[in-house]
């Protein structure tokens, strides 16, 4: 699964890239299509961004972000959805 998340906001900080050439890594699917958990704020994204309800997701992975100069590995969480790709990325923690 190739995610095309170019970086994400860490609170109090402001935002940070993703380091050239790395992949989002340890993807799961937290809430959603394809995993045992429903989605419940998968009407919210139809309204909002369209697509079909069933494939909105919810998802976790880690990141290598370019903090400062520094590679550093952090969780974030975003939504997807099939026909509209990731939406509301969040960061989650530092990880190194």
């Amino acid at each position: 699964m190739n995610i095309s998340i170019d970086g994400v906001t860490v609170p109090g900080e402001g935002w940070f890239k993703r380091v050239v050439g790395t992949v989002v890594t340890k993807i799961v699917t937290i809430a959603g299509k394809g995993a045992g958990t429903p989605f419940r704020d998968a009407s919210y994204y139809v309204a909002r961004y369209g697509g079909d309800f069933g494939d909105w997701q919810k998802l976790r992975g880690e990141i290598v972000l370019d903090y400062y100069s520094i590679a550093r590995s952090a969780e974030i969480h975003w939504v997807q959805g099939k026909s509209v790709g990731p939406v509301k990325e969040k960061f989650r923690r530092w990880l190194n």
